[in-house]
């Protein structure tokens, strides 16, 4: 979405820190855990099957991944994030040496 300054770190083959500089909507600490998952329709469909909320997956302009919220119980929001082919973290996990 183009979010100045977001920065990601890549820490392992695939692993990312995801940076972003605290504003009125984003207040400074942590805000939510990132999980790859292989098809992020079919995550989001099993986790509304266990009750909790999901947004629908959609897929960002800014690194091509496919992305869902899911609020959990004790209130963290998770991110469910695919990479498909093509997508900026993919390739940096397939360039990974």
């Amino acid at each position: 979405d183009g979010t100045p300054g977001l920065t990601f770190l890549q820490v392992g083959r695939d692993t990312f820190l995801e940076l972003m500089p605290s504003s009125a909507q984003n207040p400074p600490g942590f805000d939510h855990i990132g999980l790859e998952v292989a098809d992020a329709k079919e995550a989001v469909a099993q986790f509304r099957q266990r009750g909790l909320q999901a947004r629908d997956p959609n897929q960002t302009r800014l690194t091509g991944s496919v992305i869902s919220g899911v609020q959990g119980t004790n209130g963290i929001l998770f991110e469910l994030i695919e990479f498909p082919q093509g997508s900026l973290l993919r390739k940096a996990i397939d360039a990974w040496k």
